[in-house]
């Protein structure tokens, strides 16, 4: 099932559901797409957490998109750079399956996939709001994961 979708005003994407399931092999493949292009991102306006990968290569993302779903966005950019494909993903049940298919294959991106993990967990149940303390807890692994996200920083750890 194909959506359009909006994240800010004059973006449009797609939408996809997953419709697959990942191989070992192909969760491996993930998993370093996603540790050369990927991020864990901690959205403080609405205070969320999402993934993201950002390609050249369109192929690329459809192929991500059918594997695990998600949101496909084009990105265009400034001569002499190339137009680029956004894709993410975000949801307590999406994001949790994602994080455990590729924790297993993740080197450079494994101590955001640990903070993320540790995030998962503060989400209330649909429908339902969020106690105080899981809302404390999300903006302290929130602000942790800002932390390490910071361009030129390699995390030491987690």
């Amino acid at each position: 099932e194909v959506h359009e979708a909006r994240s800010r005003p004059g973006d449009e994407g797609i939408r996809l559901g997953c419709s697959m399931s990942p191989t070992p092999t192909e969760w491996a493949y993930i998993a370093g797409l996603f540790d050369g292009e990927g991020s864990v991102c901690a959205g403080m306006t609405h205070r969320r957490v999402y993934v993201e990968l950002t390609s050249t290569t369109e192929p690329v993302i459809d192929w991500l998109m059918l594997m695990v779903g998600g949101y496909k966005f084009k990105g265009k950019a400034k001569p002499p750079r190339k137009d680029y494909w956004k894709w993410w993903l975000n949801g307590r049940d999406a994001l949790a399956r994602f994080r455990d298919g590729i924790m297993p294959f993740s080197i450079i991106k494994a101590p955001h996939l640990i903070l993320l993990g540790k995030y998962l967990p503060t989400l209330a149940e649909p429908r339902r709001r969020p106690t105080e303390e899981q809302l404390q807890r999300r903006l302290r692994i929130m602000t942790d994961l800002r932390s390490i996200n910071v361009r030129g920083r390699r995390p030491e750890s987690a």
